[in-house]
């Protein structure tokens, strides 16, 4: 793409280190940019490798708002429409999209507390995996949302595509989530609807039951815990088959043999 655009509108980052590829001269045109900008009027969007770590990615955008907050000195434009353009100018935050999968919202949170996950499913035409469409589609769909600190009811997301609008939670969900009144949330995730569980006193997944001996909600085949043990599974020995222990403190492991001498090679 550098090929097609300006060092202006177009510049390679490295965003695990805040590295510009062009030297100062990246960093030159990043302020530029954010000087002739107004704050409420920049969004970044960011659609990073899922399997880089969201700690360095989290720490960039941190960056970035802090340098916005720096060298923006644009006022703000108004919004006749949108009361909340003035707070968003006076946040320390630029409005931002972060495309990452769904299973690792506890990173992207635990990082950027600000961020929440909306409903909406992003399909990749051309990933075998993360599509909506054709054959290779999943049959819950992409596993890929979008993570913003932007207001949730901002978005109006497609109702040709099943999203409807939750009253209750006034935001768009997915078609197969439902909203529960215990919880006062729509809370499925993985495309799948939820069910309470008294016991754990929040929704978990289908096929999930609550377990007695683990005192939480986990598979019909998983492994319980331990005795005494708060957190860990019983693990099978590989040499005896039994639980409960590891094959290091087996009683029936032989101890190994001494390693044998190394032959000298001959000259």
């Amino acid at each position: 793409q550098a090929h097609f655009f300006t060092p202006d509108s177009y510049q390679h980052f490295n965003i695990f280190n805040q590295h510009f590829f062009d030297g100062d001269s990246g960093h030159s045109h990043l302020t530029s940019f954010l000087q002739s900008a107004a704050r409420n009027q920049l969004v970044i969007v960011m659609d990073p490798p899922f399997g880089g770590l969201a700690d360095p990615m989290a720490a960039c955008l941190t960056w970035l708002w802090k340098l916005s907050v720096q060298h923006c000195s644009k006022p703000c434009l108004a919004d006749a429409a949108d009361a909340s353009s003035e707070p968003l100018c006076s946040s320390k935050e630029i409005a931002t999209v972060w495309v990452f999968p769904y299973f690792l919202e506890s990173q992207v949170t635990a990082a950027l507390p600000s961020m929440a996950m909306l409903e909406y499913k992003v399909g990749y035409d051309n990933h075998p995996l993360y599509t909506n469409k054709g054959k290779k589609a999943a049959k819950r769909l992409s596993p890929v949302r979008l993570f913003t600190n932007i207001t949730a009811n901002k978005f109006a997301l497609p109702t040709d595509e099943g999203y409807r609008l939750c009253k209750i939670c006034s935001r768009y969900v997915a078609p197969e989530n439902r909203h529960c009144s215990k919880c006062n949330a729509c809370t499925s995730k993985d495309g799948r609807p939820y069910h309470h569980c008294e016991q754990c006193g929040t929704c978990v997944k289908q096929g999930r039951v609550h377990c007695d001996t683990c005192n939480a909600c986990l598979p019909n085949d998983h492994e319980c815990k331990a005795p005494g043990s708060d957190s860990l599974p019983a693990s099978s020995c590989h040499v005896c088959g039994k639980q409960g222990h590891k094959r290091r403190e087996c009683p029936s492991r032989k101890e190994p043999s001494a390693p044998p001498a190394k032959r000298r090679k001959r000259k």
